[in-house]
């Protein structure tokens, strides 16, 4: 019963103090709201003006402030629905209600003013000692107020109402009710519902003030998580970024205002879009660490890593100094990051604005890896100025290439290069390459050096190079010969092969402009050819080089005292340097030195063996050098001479053998000199000389013991045919000179002649020889188109009988011949039937030897009254005559006479009529036999007239006859009659004759 009555009275006194306590709070309700709300301004600063209070009765008081106010320095700067003061019975008995039991704010919408005391302008919360004061501050000012404090549904805004965080739930509670070191427990969730961070969710717990049992420097710690941030939108500058990050961060705060800790991200499915991409470009998944430490002057982030796929593709460190204030700077370094080349190549295509040459030679590449081992930049720039000169002015690398291998573009026509490697190195807009090395087909590179000035003006980058290798002739003798014919050194219709290993070193400078190649502005690339092989096209053999070698630099190539070895012996020595030139290269002292070289082997090489040819071992030296005429072809000057050997010249069908023979260069011209050479077995002096290069005339001097006119391809019976002989394609001329000659079976000595020849017509003039006793002299010209001849000259006191008997044995004739020509024939088509022009014949003191003709023609006549004792038988002996003489005038092989006159002791003859000459000579002629003119006495005893008649036609009494049909074998018709008419017309028309006889010729 006892215990009973005990709780019946406690329950009684509880419920008495109960209504105490109510009965307090309803009347003084008004003070406790205002004491409340007094007690926060003077702690906080904050006015707070409310519409109306109402009283909740639970286990606490609860009193309902409506609609508050919140002002600081006259601005409003929230707005709430109610502001829920919890008060404790007992503090509300015992002191006027405060602190406090909680607060909550509901649904507040609170403005950032414009200017807030410890935020910096850029937006970021000044930590310092002077913070960690306020912080205090703030906490004992709410522990004076408040236990606790609340805030449901908060919505952050900026001074221009901007949306900064959309919805913010805290919980901040003391970790025990009694004053001193136990700190505020704080929790809170934030979210927001705008772009670009729609859909970000944060919470987190921190402790306030108090010492953590973790750390007990600190007045503050604790972490927080962030999810749902997505990145959608987030501009990188160049493209946008989408995927998903979260996160967690851990904070530490000092009494002295340093902030330190570490955050976890992970980014998930992150990838890049926009304009600047023609499809997105699919990153995948990554995780970032770092620890970091804020202090008033810096903000460091240490052990900073990036991790993809579960491997680190990134470690560094972030230094921002001066971070409350719009000069900071802000340092950095990173390093571990390896990328696959041929996966940054694919991707390129997706990037707009990529330069195509870059994207081709992305195309090209098989393999590669890059690895980025440390990249820093520090600068006292503030980050505010920055621009991409800062980046490149203070930006340092270390990095390598590894494993690179790339298909060269066709049209240098060189192998793949295979595993690139080399270390990078990037540092005050210097980039350089250092200790590169790599192979080309069969070709190795090593040392490998380059540089090059990233901050180059007009857009262009200056670079060095430098390297050594060996390279495989054979390989890269595509591409050096492209590019010396770009030099107008053409070797492609000359080389056939290059083989041979050959060290190498370069050096060149240019600068780079966009992605096209550009030829550096100076090289210098030495190449040791002592190992190598030179095959020339339709050559013996391939040319071995001992010693020597090339060195190469813009738009010149020396050749540095090369020996090289032909297949058959001897030795070549070049020295000297070509320049590219447009029409032709130029050459400085470039020199060519022969020891024991056979000629043969090369020279058919440069010119055609149908126009010149050689054989024999040669030696000497020749030196060219270009005139300072553009495009003029050099200066040739030196000797080569020849020992035994041959030289075979087109127009020639033997080769001259020589005993030394020897080339001279003057400069402007050349001299080839045979001095005591030997054609056909004869011995032959022989010069042959260009005078100039510039004017090619070439001139022919031969002096010849005895000369087959034959030998030479262009002299040949004119009815004969042969094939057209290789002249060269230059205008010819000269002088033969030959104790003895002959021309197929006519034998001369003492011949001499001038001659000419270009393209279209040749000429021999002052042609002199002695033959058959007496002399010829003639001008012969001809035309190539047509191989019509021109023959002009004359013949002088030769012996008949050995001329005719060329032809016919015995000879027709006999006597000392006497001759003029004028005739011409085309010589490829029939000779005798396109003869033409004229010839006059006389045959002096001679004697008409039995023929066939005269046969027939003295068969008719009764000699035995004609012949006296003194003269013997013409039928047996021949007719001798004192001349006989005639004029020729034709065409077409057919020839005209009306004088042909025999005079002789014992008859006269005269013809007229046409020959026609060939293999089928014919002729058609009227011949009259006058014989013994004494008979012409009989004539004389005319009265009056007898005299003059006997002596002024003298002929009058003669047989006639008409001859026709083939000069070997004609038809002999005698013709009485017209004889006696021939006697009386040519009596009675010729009076003139018989008063002075002579006077008219028929």
């Amino acid at each position: 019963m006892r215990l009973l009555r005990f709780l019946t009275l406690g329950l009684l006194l509880i419920a008495i103090a109960s209504a105490i306590t109510v009965s307090y709070a309803i009347r003084n309700r008004n003070l406790l709201v205002r004491s409340v709300l007094a007690r926060i301004g003077q702690r906080t600063g904050f006015q707070i003006n409310v519409s109306g209070t109402r009283l909740r009765f639970r286990n606490h008081l609860i009193i309902v402030l409506e609609n508050p106010q919140v002002l600081m320095g006259g601005h409003e700067i929230a707005r709430l629905t109610d502001i829920l003061a919890v008060v404790s019975y007992h503090t509300l008995l015992h002191g006027n209600g405060l602190p406090l039991y909680s607060i909550v704010l509901d649904h507040p919408v609170v403005r950032i003013p414009a200017r807030t005391a410890g935020v910096t302008a850029g937006g970021l919360p000044r930590l310092d000692a002077s913070a960690v004061e306020t912080l205090k501050w703030g906490l004992d000012a709410i522990s004076d107020v408040a236990l606790r404090l609340e805030v449901d549904e908060a919505a952050l805004t900026g001074p221009d109402n901007t949306p900064l965080v959309d919805h913010l739930d805290i919980t901040a509670y003391r970790e025990h009710r009694r004053p001193g070191d136990w700190p505020w427990l704080v929790s809170f969730d934030a979210g927001w519902q705008h772009a670009p961070i729609d859909g970000l969710r944060v919470a987190g717990n921190i402790r306030l003030g108090g010492a953590a049992r973790e750390d007990a420097e600190a007045i503050s710690s604790g972490r927080a998580w962030f999810w749902g941030l997505g990145l959608g939108g987030f501009d990188l500058g160049v493209a946008q970024a989408d995927g998903q990050m979260q996160g967690s961060i851990r904070m530490a705060l000092s009494p002295g205002g340093e902030l330190s800790g570490n955050a976890d991200l992970d980014l998930r499915q992150l990838a890049l879009h926009g304009k600047s991409l023609t499809e997105p470009i699919a990153l995948g998944d990554y995780s970032l660490r770092t620890a970091y430490h804020a202090t008033p002057d810096k903000i460091d982030f240490s052990g900073l890593a990036i991790d993809h796929g579960g491997q680190q593709t990134l470690a560094g460190a972030l230094t921002v100094s001066q971070p409350y204030t719009d000069a900071r700077t802000a340092a950095f370094t990173v390093g571990g990051l390896k990328l696959d080349l041929t996966q940054v190549a694919a991707e390129l295509h997706a990037i707009a604005g990529v330069p195509p040459a870059l994207i081709e030679y992305a195309q090209r590449l098989r393999s590669g890896q890059f690895a980025l081992t440390q990249a820093s930049l520090s600068t006292v720039e503030p980050v505010r100025n920055w621009t991409a000169a800062t980046i490149r002015n203070n930006l340092s690398v270390e990095a390598a290439l590894s494993g690179v291998s790339l298909v060269a573009p066709p049209e240098l026509k060189l192998p793949a290069v295979e595993n690139f490697e080399a270390s990078l190195s990037y540092a005050r807009s210097i980039l350089e390459l250092r200790q590169g090395s790599a192979a080309i087909g069969k070709s190795s590179l090593s040392d490998l050096d380059a540089r090059a000035d990233l901050g180059g003006a007009r857009g262009l980058v200056p670079y060095t190079l430098r390297l050594r290798g060996g390279v495989e002739l054979a390989e890269l003798y595509a591409a050096a010969e492209q590019r010396l014919r770009t030099m107008g050194v053409n070797l492609a219709d000359r080389v056939e092969s290059v083989r041979g290993q050959a060290p190498i070193e370069l050096f060149a400078a240019g600068e780079i402009g966009g992605m096209g190649w550009r030829e550096p502005r100076q090289y210098l690339a030495r190449i040791d050819l002592g190992r190598t092989e030179v095959s020339f096209k339709d050559a013996p053999g391939p040319i071995a080089v001992r010693s020597g070698g090339l060195a190469i630099r813009p738009g010149r190539i020396t050749a540095e005292s090369i020996v090289a070895v032909p297949p058959k012996g001897g030795n070549i020595v070049v020295d000297g340097t070509i320049d590219a030139k447009p029409q032709f290269p130029a050459l400085h002292n470039f020199s060519v030195e022969l020891h024991q070289v056979r000629v043969e082997q090369w020279l058919s090489r440069w010119m055609d063996p149908d126009q010149f040819s050689a054989s024999g071992a040669i030696g000497g030296r020749v030196v060219a050098n270009s005139g300072a005429a553009r495009g003029s072809a050099p200066v040739m000057t030196g000797k080569l001479t020849m020992g035994e050997g041959q030289i075979g010249l087109g127009f020639l069908r033997a080769p001259i053998v020589t005993q030394s023979a020897t080339l001279t260069l003057d400069g402007k011209g050349l001299q080839l000199a045979v001095p005591s050479g030997r054609l056909e077995g004869a011995p032959v002096d022989f010069k042959f000389a260009l005078a100039d290069f510039a004017h090619p005339q070439l001139r022919i001097d031969s002096s010849a013991e005895r000369l087959d006119f034959e030998v030479m391809r262009f002299i040949r019976l004119p009815w004969s045919q042969a094939p057209a002989p290789k002249f060269f394609p230059i205008p010819v001329s000269g002088h033969i000179e030959a104790r003895d000659a002959n021309f197929d079976v006519v034998t001369m000595s003492k011949v001499g002649a001038d001659f000419s020849r270009d393209q279209t017509d040749w000429r021999v003039d002052k042609f002199t020889a002695r033959m058959f006793g007496g002399r010829a002299d003639l001008e012969i010209s001809g035309r190539a188109r047509d191989d019509w001849i021109h023959v002009k000259g004359t013949i002088a006191g030769m012996n008949a009988a050995s001329v005719f008997g060329l032809a016919e044995d015995p000879p027709p004739i006999a006597g000392e011949l006497y001759a003029k020509a004028d005739l011409w024939a085309d010589t490829s088509v029939d000779f005798f039937h396109t003869l033409a022009g004229n010839l006059a014949v006389e045959v002096r003191d001679g004697t008409l030897n039995r023929f066939t003709l005269l046969t027939r023609i003295l068969s008719f006549i009764d000699l035995k009254n004609w012949i006296m004792a003194d003269f013997p038988d013409p039928r047996a002996a021949g007719i001798p005559f004192k001349t006989l003489a005639a004029d020729f005038k034709g065409r077409d092989g057919d020839f005209y006479t009306d004088n042909l006159k025999l005079n002789g002791p014992i008859m006269d003859v005269a013809a007229r009529g046409n020959v026609a000459v060939g293999d089928t000579a014919t002729m058609d002629m009227r011949i009259s036999l006058i014989p013994f003119n004494t008979v012409n006495w009989i004539v004389s005893k005319i009265p009056l007239m007898g005299g003059n008649i006997a002596s002024g036609t003298s002929g009058l009494v003669a047989a006639y006859f008409q001859v026709q049909g083939p000069v070997k074998n004609p038809s002999v018709v005698p013709k009485p009659i017209t004889s006696v008419t021939e006697f009386v017309i040519k009596t009675l028309s010729l009076p003139i004759n018989i008063l002075a006889p002579d006077t008219i010729k028929r």
